[in-house]
């Protein structure tokens, strides 16, 4: 029920951040597929929001290691 509270306001509560998707990577399941659309929304990773997965031909990452790399290399970039 958590994770589904933090998903549903990630857009809306400037308290929810990337770091608590990436806690719900933590839990196998849908805790882990709420984290990843809460980090799908907030990084705009892929263009895909709160669209279906894999409306855009792309994986819906849920592994917390594919995130981290990501979210590193956007940080190098200097896009986070």
């Amino acid at each position: 029920m958590a994770a589904n509270a933090l998903m549903e306001n990630c857009e809306t509560d400037p308290t929810i951040t990337v770091d608590d998707g990436l806690a719900c990577l933590d839990h196998p399941g849908v805790v882990a597929e709420m984290g990843a659309r809460i980090l799908y929304v907030l990084t705009g990773r892929d263009g895909l929001g709160w669209r279906s997965a894999g409306y855009n031909e792309l994986s819906f990452h849920v592994d917390k290691q594919n995130w981290l790399r990501y979210l590193a290399d956007q940080s190098r970039n200097g896009e986070q």
